[in-house]
């Protein structure tokens, strides 16, 4: 994935993902080493942000929502 360039992903129907930093997609496979499938636990984290249409301030919203979530996720699987 390129930096600023859009992506349709989504699912439940389609969303525009714009990164600002390039990157790729992990495949399910990827995941997890632990399954016997091969495939990892399926987390889906929503990023809900509103007070502005600054695409600058939505990217920086987005970025640190997401960040938030996974330290959250990281935490709560190091106690399970």
């Amino acid at each position: 994935m390129n930096a600023n360039s859009p992506y349709m992903v989504g699912e439940r129907g389609p969303e525009l993902f714009m990164p600002s930093g390039a990157g790729r997609i992990v495949p399910n496979h990827e995941l997890s080493s632990n399954s016997s499938s091969g495939g990892g636990e399926g987390h889906t984290i929503n990023v809900y942000i509103s007070g502005s249409n600054n695409a600058p301030d939505v990217r920086r919203s987005a970025s640190q929502g997401a960040r938030e979530a996974l330290a959250a996720l990281n935490s709560a699987q190091r106690y399970a």
